[in-house]
């Protein structure tokens, strides 16, 4: 347990319970199986819709690069993350965790100016041109004459307001 935690859930899938371990006193044991169907149906939906898809659904305030995600964006963001783990506990599977997908950042400069350049390409096509692509081709995508203009305009959205001259100044 960490120094500043006060209590500490251990999840034994194999024996079905899990004990609380409360800083200086003594385990809470909770044994699921002796608990109602009902409550158990419960907590299963409100730990999956509060905890898990939730949770997934959270998006920084900044992508990668420092520049400041639009509020549809984000809104966005969150929509695709539930549904791509909702998708993926729908197939069945007993993997609590989805496989990494090529580690695009939705959020990201690139994508994003990918998302402005070609609007009628899906989120999916997007995806799936970027995946498999090197840091090293991104950087020449993000730098290329076709999506300078979008990236700049992400970059002077982001910006807005901020005198850069001003900052550097006080180096």
């Amino acid at each position: 347990m960490k120094d500043n935690q006060h209590v500490q859930p251990v999840i034994d899938l194999a024996g079905n319970t899990v004990t609380f371990k409360v800083k200086g006193l003594s385990d809470i044991v909770f044994d699921m199986s002796r608990v109602h169907p009902d409550i158990q149906r419960q907590a299963a939906l409100v730990g999956m819709a509060q905890v898990r898809l939730v949770d997934a659904a959270a998006v920084g305030r900044a992508d990668k690069d420092g520049l400041i995600i639009p509020e549809v964006e984000r809104i966005a963001m969150k929509h695709a993350n539930i549904s791509e783990l909702v998708a993926h506990y729908m197939t069945g599977t007993s993997e609590w965790s989805r496989r990494a997908s090529g580690g695009t950042s939705e959020g990201g400069l690139l994508y994003r100016a990918l998302r402005l350049a070609y609007p009628a390409k899906s989120e999916q096509e997007i995806k799936d041109f970027l995946d498999g692509k090197t840091a090293k081709q991104k950087s020449a995508l993000v730098a290329s004459d076709s999506l300078k203009p979008f990236v700049d305009k992400i970059r002077s959205e982001a910006s807005a307001g901020i005198d850069a001259e001003e900052l550097l100044a006080g180096l």
